[in-house]
């Protein structure tokens, strides 16, 4: 389990009761930002009538799924430097 993982290379985190987590360290309004694919999967699961609090792990598994986008091929230093872009814009260094 990745949240295993953080906390042993000595993250906190914080298990959320659907089964997702939050490294603590990450303010709330970075993680908002940067939770684009949050965002599509409860929106397609309010466009099936679904919270992602009601919704079955059955039907969060297949609006994950519908609105994944094919894999692209991305250069890692680019998607590095966006990222750290990203953060820098929100105060998150």
């Amino acid at each position: 389990m990745l949240a295993t993982e953080a906390q042993a290379l000595g993250y906190a985190v914080t298990i959320n009761p659907d089964t997702t987590f939050e490294l603590d360290a990450v303010p709330a309004h970075v993680r908002d930002a940067l939770s684009a694919r949050a965002a599509e999967i409860e929106a397609a699961l309010e466009a099936r009538g679904h919270t992602r609090e009601s919704a079955s792990p059955a039907q969060k598994a297949v609006a994950a799924l519908d609105t994944r986008a094919p894999k692209e091929k991305v250069d890692r230093r680019e998607l590095t430097a966006a990222w750290r872009g990203q953060g820098d814009a929100l105060g998150f260094t």
